[in-house]
């Protein structure tokens, strides 16, 4: 045999060894990879619950709130403008709440019953101490007050589930995800009032609720309103 003739077979033996070398290292790093844990969101939230922030409902005054902007401000009244239709809703004598919070800082003086001629708004005045406005360029009025009643974060009412106009999520005594439909009444532009469908004490998921399915396990980070007020750090 030619010595061109053994280099060549030995090129070619030496490619067959490589490519089956090549196989078996594919094959173990397959197999490796398929036995190994895969480390994610969901995999996580199946294994320790999926991480909400929680609010203990209780009874309290809820008060419907209209928020309106000030458009100037002089000797201790601000002034607002209604459009027609508002101004069935602002009248005279309603308290004014500071938007931040909460606390009562005025009342509505007075409602003009003749249009700005050019504007075509309505002008309310209302009466309230330029420093505890502060910097806000916007109040609340209170339009109506409910007596002690439940009350949600608006961003916890959801509409998603088809057959309930509206529903919240549960967090169960044994940290279940559960779907409740509630009947609501009131609104603000934070809360809303639950008129049916909760009972005082339940636990409803205020944050972390977007892609929970019925049955998930829970794992609460932080219960609001609760008598503890203890907070779960995720690990």
């Amino acid at each position: 045999m030619k010595k061109s003739d053994v280099v060549r077979v030995l090129l070619y033996v030496g490619t067959i060894v490589l490519v089956v070398l090549a196989a078996q290292w594919k094959k173990a790093d397959i197999i490796e990879k398929k036995n190994k844990v895969s480390v994610s969101l969901p995999n996580e939230y199946k294994k320790f619950g999926t991480p909400v922030d929680v609010e203990r409902v209780s009874k309290k005054e809820f008060n419907e709130l209209f928020r309106v902007s000030v458009s100037s401000f002089k000797n201790s009244e601000a002034h607002i403008l209604l459009s027609r239709q508002e101004t069935t809703r602002i009248k005279p004598g309603q308290e004014v709440l500071h938007p931040d919070n909460g606390s009562v800082i005025g009342k509505v003086k007075s409602v003009n019953s003749e249009a700005d001629l050019t504007t075509g708004l309505y002008v309310a005045n209302i009466q309230v101490p330029k420093k505890l406005l502060g910097e806000s360029k916007s109040l609340d009025v209170v339009i109506n007050k409910s007596k002690q009643s439940l009350s949600v974060p608006i961003d916890a009412v959801d509409t998603t589930i088809e057959g309930a106009e509206y529903h919240v999520w549960i967090a169960s005594p044994d940290n279940k995800a559960i779907s409740k439909a509630v009947k609501i009444g009131l609104q603000s532009s934070a809360r809303a009032e639950v008129v049916s469908g909760l009972e005082e004490g339940e636990m409803v998921v205020v944050n972390g609720q977007k892609y929970l399915k019925v049955n998930d396990n829970l794992r609460i980070r932080k219960c609001l309103f609760c008598e503890s007020q203890a907070e779960e750090v995720a690990k």
